[in-house]
């Protein structure tokens, strides 16, 4: 068992020894914002086929090791990436976990998506992927276009989570939570069947949290209630009408805001985590959707989060004017988040977006006029600025 000590405790990371992670192409890693590399290395669970088989691996163990002697592994780059902007990353947030046993399970239900989110890519989203095989030809910047233009295992008919859960189900005792995302779950019959095994298996139910855009049904909510507790992870990057059917096409805001509504209707504690993802077409937006959480749900169970991105690097909040962030900044700073269930802190986000660093800019002039394309909008117009005031 490895040491955590006052000496090793900022280069140490928990999640290797707590948690089990399958990606949307079933790929095992210990965590959900560990990269796979495509290239095969010593790190490489491309193979490995169970979950027991995972954690006797000596690519985990290889894993491990590394990273206990303060290696960057490239793998890790979103929490280097995030630590260097001076934000506590997700590996530092869980420095103090308990590493004696396995705890958290977390699944990705394949891409299977009703929603072509401006932020997303086709590994999340069957429907980008569907648009991204149509038009990415079209595409002039050639990286790009080779990126979303990848196969990727689910076109060849490979569904690898159809039997997963009889092996959480031995491994249940002793974890805290089950974390779900996709894809959209809600829509995978997979992922209803999954909760049915879990269910009817008889065993006491762990927390539960669900990342979902909001396509739910009330009668699937019912089925969770026999979980210890239920928090929904609500995709969204925006709290408002206009903005939201921007960036989460093709959904329409009213059903969203309803389906929302519904959750605190329920007989049983739902608790709603709205999850903004805070990137450059969004940045304007970012005191509205503070607002709108504040004079909407502050006094529901509810509370809102503001992440950074992982992957898309080219929608960088730093890819835009230098204007338009230090407004955006002085805005945020007359808000008051104290006593609001609302994170990260305020200082946090302001220091988040000051510090991000520019990057593929060519990369996001393709992508915007890629998907602008299949959806006939202009998103330079509705942001009110253009690629040429990047500063």
């Amino acid at each position: 068992m490895a040491q955590r000590t006052e000496t090793n405790v900022e280069k140490f990371c928990t999640f290797p020894y707590r948690e089990i992670h399958l990606d949307s192409q079933g790929v095992f890693g210990p965590c959900c914002q560990y990269t796979k590399r495509k290239n095969k290395d010593k790190y490489d669970m491309s193979n490995v086929s169970s979950i027991k088989e995972y954690l006797k691996s000596p690519q985990l163990e290889n894993i491990k090791k590394d990273l206990e002697k303060g290696i960057k592994l490239e793998q890790c780059r979103y929490c280097w990436r995030v630590e260097d902007t001076g934000v506590p990353s997700m590996r530092q947030r869980s420095s103090h976990k308990d590493i004696s046993k396995i705890r958290e399970f977390f699944i990705t239900f394949g891409n299977q998506c009703n929603t072509a989110c401006r932020i997303c890519n086709s590994t999340r989203s069957s429907l980008i992927h569907k648009y991204d095989m149509l038009h990415a030809d079209k595409i002039e910047h050639e990286q790009l276009k080779k990126e979303l233009k990848t196969v990727h295992p689910w076109s060849e008919g490979k569904v690898w989570y159809t039997n997963v859960a009889n092996d959480v189900v031995d491994i249940l005792d002793g974890l805290e939570v089950i974390k779900i995302s996709g894809g959209e779950p809600f829509i995978n019959v997979h992922f209803d069947r999954f909760i049915d095994t879990l269910v009817n298996s008889g065993k006491k139910l762990p927390k539960i949290m669900i990342t979902t855009n909001g396509s739910f049904t009330i009668k699937q909510l019912k089925k969770l209630k026999p979980f210890e507790s239920v928090i929904l992870l609500i995709s969204c990057d925006a709290l408002g009408k206009e903005n939201y059917e921007h960036l989460r096409w093709p959904l329409k805001w009213d059903n969203f805001i309803n389906n929302i509504n519904s959750v605190f209707n329920l007989d049983f504690n739902v608790w709603i985590e709205f999850q903004i993802v805070m990137h450059n077409l969004n940045l304007k937006h970012l005191p509205d959707a503070v607002n709108y959480f504040k004079e909407n749900f502050s006094k529901k169970s509810a509370r809102v989060s503001f992440t950074t991105l992982n992957g898309a690097d080219w929608y960088t909040v730093a890819n835009s004017p230098k204007e338009l962030r230090e407004k955006i900044c002085q805005e945020l700073e007359k808000i008051e988040f104290e006593g609001y269930k609302i994170k990260p802190s305020k200082q946090e986000m302001i220091k988040y977006i000051q510090n991000a660093k520019k990057q593929k800019l060519s990369e996001l002039v393709s992508h915007v006029k890629h998907t602008d394309g299949y959806r006939d909008f202009d998103t330079w117009k509705f942001l009110n600025w253009s690629p040429k005031e990047i500063s």
